[in-house]
């Protein structure tokens, strides 16, 4: 067998980038800005500015430092110092990324030799790699020798191939009309990265009010790290058409870091039919990391606790001419409602995202008790947050009456009873569907209510301490 030359795969594949990068100067490029715009949509526009030299003439330029998850379709090459002498012929994204197993395969039945732990040599023609062991041929004899490749310390190839990059590539033709330094920018979508909101809301003992504070949770998997990059959100509804399904990567463990902020870390402004949130200081996001940074904090925002008893709910509707009305749930369910107004301390337009609720006991110790999601926020409007159902306030609700008055006229009667037993009066808030037809009246009623839509009428019905409150009602509808 030929000499093999000393070109090493040690254990775990630690090879230089330099032994498989081009060499060219023209990969020499300064990077002068880093923006990166992330959407809650899992995916992200990269901005980064360089300066590159360009001759005048068609040059090759390569380009690295990419995401790994790029849409390559989607890349926008541009000289901000000549732009309309600056022209971009072909573009090519290379991505043949060098490991341990793809480099192996470029050796199969090429003569490669191998040192194992404990100082053996094995010399031959590799034959194919088997899951984690390799197959060789030795120089002499007919035998085939299998080496594990947890045992194996180097391997020795007999050339470098020069089809491999260590780093996902953008490789550019480009003819440039001015021989120059240019300030180049380019810009491209990434998939793999995403950001969602969290907050958490604390409410007094009396529940009257509440300390609110939002967390920006960002969640790099792009396979490229951002340094000092301007770091911008996008909340809202994007229409973005959903990428080919490609194969997955291999994430292992992120890094978590979490940075606290004792002002309001980012601007708001808002931008077409969305919102931008702008971090106010330049930041490094890294690959395979989770990041965290304070969007808001409110102190003693005004709470409002409703009680909502609403028994047709959950339960599946009948056919209309059906006599027997759906079974009546019992739960009766607790909100929280705050105004997100700059007279509550608040009025930023807040993305949407999970909400934790607490309640302080009175020894000043913090108790879970209710987490909701929460929709995208506008200024000036409700957050409305179901926290849980009550323990001590059941209801109940009964159909006492069923009349076929005619083909096209059914009347029906409820009565709907609440009994509290807390040490306390609630007022809870009585929510009936009158969901047979759209045509309805209510006939009778025991108290007064209010018509909310086209389907639906509320009572306002205070229970005592320890006590019950009841309401009927015959509704008439008419088809």
């Amino acid at each position: 067998m030929k000499p093999v030359k000393a070109i090493s795969l040690l254990l775990g594949l630690a090879l230089a980038a330099s032994c498989f990068a081009d060499v060219s100067d023209r990969e020499a490029q300064p990077r002068k800005a880093l923006a990166l715009t992330v959407y809650n949509q899992g995916f992200a526009v990269v901005r980064d500015l360089r300066e590159m030299y360009l001759p005048r003439e068609v040059t090759e330029m390569r380009f690295v430092d990419v995401a790994a998850s790029i849409d390559p379709t989607s890349v926008r090459f541009r000289s901000l110092t000549d732009q309309l002498g600056t022209t971009v012929l072909e573009q090519n994204y290379e991505y043949d990324l060098v490991d341990s197993h793809r480099l192996l395969q470029k050796f199969i039945d090429r003569d490669i030799a191998v040192m194992t732990q404990d100082d053996v040599l094995y010399e031959g023609k590799l034959l194919g790699i088997d899951g984690g062991q390799i197959v060789m041929a030795p120089v002499e004899g007919p035998a085939v020798t299998m080496v594990q490749r947890e045992n194996i310390r180097q391997i020795d190839f007999p050339e470098l191939p020069g089809n491999f990059i260590t780093r996902p590539t953008l490789v550019w033709l480009i003819q440039a009309r001015q021989a120059r330094s240019h300030e180049v920018e380019v810009s491209y979508i990434t998939e793999g990265i995403n950001w969602h909101a969290d907050y958490t809301l604390v409410t007094s003992p009396d529940d009257a009010l509440a300390d609110l504070s939002g967390w920006v949770t960002l969640d790099n998997h792009s396979g490229a790290t951002y340094p000092n990059a301007t770091l911008q959100l996008m909340a809202g509804d994007v229409r973005k058409l959903r990428p080919e399904p490609k194969l997955a990567r291999g994430r292992g463990l992120a890094e978590y870091d979490v940075y606290y902020a004792a002002e309001r870390a980012f601007e708001e402004k808002a931008f077409f039919e969305y919102h931008l949130y702008t971090l106010q200081r330049p930041t490094t996001v890294k690959d395979r990391q989770t990041k965290q940074v304070e969007l808001l904090s409110a102190e003693s925002v005004p709470v409002k606790k409703e009680y909502i008893y609403a028994g047709w709910q959950g339960q599946p509707h009948r056919a209309s001419d059906d006599p027997t009305a759906p079974e009546s749930s019992k739960k009766v369910q607790v909100f929280l409602e705050l105004l997100n107004s700059e007279e509550n301390r608040m009025g930023m337009p807040l993305p949407a995202g999970r909400l934790r609720t607490y309640k302080t006991d009175t020894d000043g110790s913090l108790q879970f008790i209710g987490e909701d999601a929460i929709e995208h926020t506008p200024r000036d409007e409700k957050i409305r947050i179901y926290v849980g159902d009550a323990f001590d306030i059941v209801g109940e609700r009964t159909q006492t009456d069923f009349v076929k008055v005619s083909n096209r006229i059914h009347e029906e009667s409820f009565h709907i009873e609440v009994r509290n037993h807390k040490d306390e009066a609630v007022t809870v808030k009585v929510v009936e569907k009158l969901w047979r037809w759209t045509d309805w009246r209510i006939t009778q009623t025991s108290a007064d209510y209010e018509k909310t839509n086209s389907t639906t009428i509320e009572y306002l019905l205070p229970v005592p301490a320890d006590g019950s409150a009841d309401i009927s009602y015959t509704v008439r509808y008419t088809h």
